[in-house]
């Protein structure tokens, strides 16, 4: 551990890139660790930019990982993530509070507006006049 908190602190005072796993990071910033190097290092004042790969993992804001990270001090946080998110907008929704927090609500407001926005669209399309006229051309066939 004693090599950890040197190595820490020197990427804290020389600047450099770090990569580090998600369950590291939870484990080094977890409640046992305190405040002490560790803490200061990784999270506050924390890094310059923190970017996270798999960002898909970050599909609920109250798990343990969603948590440790967004106690992460920084102004700039990049999600990457090569797995669509099917549709699921909760998952969406807690992925850009990471990057911008409250810039979408939180998630009752957001569901709220989602829903109400799919709605019309659904609507609209089972009422645009290219659906009615396919509707009507399947009609047509049925016979």
């Amino acid at each position: 551990m004693a090599t950890r908190k040197f190595q820490l602190k020197t990427w804290q005072q020389e600047g450099g890139v770090m990569i580090i796993s998600y369950e590291m990071y939870r484990n080094l910033t977890g409640k046992q660790n305190g405040k002490g190097v560790i803490f200061e290092s990784l999270v506050s004042p924390g890094p310059d930019v923190v970017v996270c790969d798999e960002g898909h993992l970050l599909k609920n804001t109250k798990s343990a990982l969603s948590r440790a990270l967004s106690e992460i001090q920084t102004s700039r946080r990049i999600v990457l993530t090569g797995t669509p998110m099917q549709n699921n907008l909760k998952e969406y929704h807690c992925m850009v509070q990471f990057i911008k927090p409250n810039i979408l609500g939180n998630y009752q407001e957001f569901d709220n507006r989602s829903v109400h926005i799919f709605s019309c669209i659904c609507v609209w399309r089972e009422f645009s006049p290219r659906t009615q006229k396919r509707n009507l051309k399947f009609k047509r066939t049925e016979v």
